[in-house]
This record gives C-alpha cells, sequence and structure tokens, in this order.
C-alpha cells in the first residue's frame, strides 16, 4: 500500500511545480542560472568575514548587512523580487535565517554554510529542470507535456493520487488553471488539463 502524502508533501511538490512553471519562460529561466552564483558570492563574503574576525581578532565589516532581511533585500534588488515575495525555492531559508548575527566565526560561518546549501539546492533545482526538459526532447514523437506538469504527474503517480485530488490540492494553494476552457469551474479546468497532461507523461515514460 502506497503512503499517502502529508499537507508537507503536497506543499512542497507543489511549489515545485510553480518554479519549474516559471523556468518554462526563458527570461525566468536565465535568472534562475544566476540565482546560485548571487547566493554562492553572499556565502563567500560571511566566509571572509569570519575568516578575518578570526584571523584578527577584529571585525570591519558590518554584518548587519548581513541578517535575513538584508540579505533578502539584496536578492531582490538583483531582480529577484517575485521569488522572494511568494516564497519559491529554493528562497525557503530566508525565513530559517537569523536577522541579527553574532559576533564569533563560528555563528558567521554557520550563517556562511546555510546560504551555500541554499546556492545548492538552487543549483540542483535547476539540473533537475534540465534534465526533465531532456527526457522529454530525447523522446520523439506526439504532444508531450510541460515540463512542470510532467514532473507534477511523475511525482503524483508515485503517491497514487487522483486527478481530483491533484486539482483540489494545486487549488487549495492558489494555483489557477492556465486554461482556454469555457466552463467556469476552476476544478474541472484543472481536471481536463491534468488528466491529458497524465497521458502525455505516462506515454513519454513508457517510451
Amino acid at each position: 500500500m502506497r503512503e499517502q502524502p502529508t499537507d508537507t508533501d503536497w506543499d512542497e511538490a507543489i511549489l515545485r511545480f510553480q518554479f519549474f512553471r516559471r523556468l518554462e519562460k526563458p527570461d525566468d529561466l536565465r535568472r534562475a542560472r544566476r540565482l546560485p552564483q548571487l547566493l554562492s558570492e553572499l556565502a563567500q563574503e560571511v566566509y571572509d568575514i569570519a575568516n578575518e574576525l578570526e584571523r584578527t581578532g577584529e571585525l570591519h565589516a558590518n554584518i548587519a548587512e548581513y541578517g535575513a532581511r538584508k540579505i533578502s533585500d539584496r536578492i531582490t534588488l538583483s531582480g529577484y523580487a517575485f521569488e522572494v515575495r511568494h516564497g519559491l525555492v529554493p528562497l525557503e531559508f530566508l525565513d530559517a535565517l537569523p536577522e541579527l548575527l553574532v559576533e564569533s566565526p563560528a555563528d558567521l560561518r554557520g550563517w556562511a554554510h546555510g546560504l551555500k546549501n541554499s546556492a545548492d539546492r538552487a543549483q540542483r533545482l535547476v539540473e533537475l529542470y534540465d534534465e526533465c526538459v531532456q527526457r522529454l526532447r530525447g523522446k520523439r514523437g506526439g504532444r508531450f507535456p510541460s515540463v512542470s506538469m510532467y514532473w507534477l504527474i511523475q511525482k503524483t503517480d508515485e503517491w497514487g493520487s487522483t486527478v481530483p485530488e491533484i486539482a483540489r490540492q494545486l487549488l487549495k494553494r492558489g494555483m489557477s488553471p492556465e486554461s482556454k476552457s469555457d466552463d467556469p469551474n476552476p476544478q474541472r479546468q484543472w481536471e481536463a488539463q491534468l488528466k491529458k497532461a497524465r497521458v502525455r507523461a505516462r506515454k513519454r515514460t513508457m517510451e
């Protein structure tokens, strides 16, 4: 018997679905590819501060500039306002970071590790998206689903989820269907889209 997904499982799956749906837009994909480097550079700045403090015993940098709110502001000003505003991965780490940093090499390095781990997660998500693209492009013939829909179908197939349940979970988290249907019911709109996507996704998986 398959283990039923928890609310947290659904939260994470739909967050990634939303993230991948944005990556299908060329501009957003280019920005996502730059994000790991931005986070890595921020991490390196904090590492350098920690190393200097340990070596000299003096703190010349203003560590208030590296608290959660300031980091969020810097990411926003670098062009990632949407990701910060909507809590998209891999920026959910911001909620777990301290507002004020402790003036010790160990604590500063711990903060830097958090930033670097986020950079690594950002990179893995883009790589996962690229893997899905290659898997779909490697199959010939017929229409294929979007990467985001292909990934969502694969994930929910692991859980044995029904199409109505997937639609309910999407709507529960504020995801509106991208449909040209005249049907005013968003549940039915999602179900129609998901049924078509499931057929295409499963066909691609079997090829």
